[in-house]
């Protein structure tokens, strides 16, 4: 008699439980947005339906300096320099040597996510940055790669 309450318990609750069914995530809301600075056949490919005011007009992978080679730079930690090399473009940098020429294009799945090189995005140049930085995404890897560069103070 002992041994029975356990068991019958054990027993009606396997027999009263319901079948456990996975449910299916629910899908992300797709908003459409696009960093890609290229322009398409029928216009800028770039496209933010969210927020059309910030539509992306940086070009993270050919620089406006230098045969596009060089990002413009406006930064205290690097009061002397007008602009810094792209990191697929820094050959002398061997923490850069697995990236060289890859240039993260859209067409990779690279994205951006965030920049600030000392200039807005109407080109005027912001005041007190520190460590510039680029910060791109791949929605295909889910790579995240962040491009900061770092020097003293003056």
């Amino acid at each position: 008699m002992r041994n029975f309450l356990p068991t019958m318990v054990g027993l009606l609750s396997i027999a009263l439980a319901q079948p456990v069914v996975a449910q299916p995530a629910a899908p992300c809301d797709i908003k459409g947005i696009s960093t890609n600075p290229w322009s398409g056949k029928r216009g800028p490919l770039a496209y933010n339906p969210e927020y059309p005011a910030r539509t992306n007009t940086f070009n993270w992978a050919y620089g406006q300096q230098y045969n596009g080679r060089w990002w413009n730079l406006n930064c205290q930690a690097q009061p002397n320099a007008t602009a810094i090399w792209m990191p697929w473009e820094q050959s002398d940098n061997p923490l850069m040597t697995h990236i060289l020429g890859k240039e993260d294009m859209p067409g990779d799945g690279w994205e951006l996510i965030k920049r600030n090189l000392g200039y807005d995005d109407s080109g005027t140049r912001v005041a007190n940055l520190v460590n510039p930085y680029v910060v791109l995404y791949n929605k295909y890897s889910g790579m995240l790669r962040v491009f900061v560069a770092t020097g003293a103070r003056v």
